[in-house]
């Protein structure tokens, strides 16, 4: 509630509005994806994409992968022949789990995107996380209890479902098939031990790194 009150919800819509709107008529998601797709229409074999985020850019990338479809086809070209999203790689992802079945689950199933990573923090280590002095459980935990569309409730463990939490991601059907993986750290895939620590983590690079390349 104080952090509601203090402004800091009114912050994070600001932030996801921007991130969404990125995809709008003019934003920035918008202007390259068509520039992709004029490219892929006039080089001839189709682009390769890998796209990467880190927290709230998986918000900023929710409606890219479906909008280089749809302008692909505005250009005529079937649907081989459009920029291709080869692989997507989220690092303890921001965006809420109904934002993810929205937009990054519809696009593995339409086959708009071949594989899909998603890392998180187990829960653990989400709880040791800290926000400065005042918050003493990780930003998802804070964005979850007190920034999204509602507060958590007394009595509930957790908030609002947000697919970079392993509580919620790992409800999600989607990480039991071949072309979408679920990467808990610390461990094996990655060795970060806070929200703030995948983008610095070398095993969690070289993990993403790996996963673009694809199978050897």
């Amino acid at each position: 509630p104080a952090a509601r009150a203090a402004g800091v919800k009114t912050l994070w819509d600001e932030i996801k509005e921007n991130g969404l709107g990125a995809s709008d008529q003019g934003g920035a998601a918008r202007v390259a994806a068509e520039a992709l797709a004029d490219l892929s229409r006039r080089r001839g074999p189709p682009i390769e994409l890998h796209l990467a985020a880190h927290s709230a850019g998986s918000i900023f990338l929710a409606p890219t992968i479906a909008l280089l479809d749809e302008l692909g086809a505005a250009t005529g070209a079937a649907r081989w022949a459009r920029p291709r999203v080869a692989s997507c790689s989220l690092w303890a992802p921001a965006c809420t789990v109904d934002l993810f079945r929205a937009t990054y689950l519809p696009a593995v199933e339409d086959d708009l995107l071949d594989r899909l990573a998603v890392f998180v923090l187990d829960d653990e280590t989400e709880r040791r996380d800290t926000v400065g002095p005042a918050y003493h459980k990780s930003v998802l935990y804070l964005v979850s209890n007190a920034l999204e569309r509602r507060l958590r409730r007394p009595g509930e463990r957790n908030g609002v479902p947000l697919l970079g939490m392993q509580v919620f991601a790992e409800r999600e059907q989607v990480f039991g098939r071949a072309d979408a993986r679920l990467i808990v750290a610390p461990g094996p895939g990655s060795g970060a031990d806070s929200h703030t620590a995948f983008d610095d983590d070398g095993a969690t690079r070289r993990s993403t790194t790996d996963f673009i390349l694809g199978p050897a």
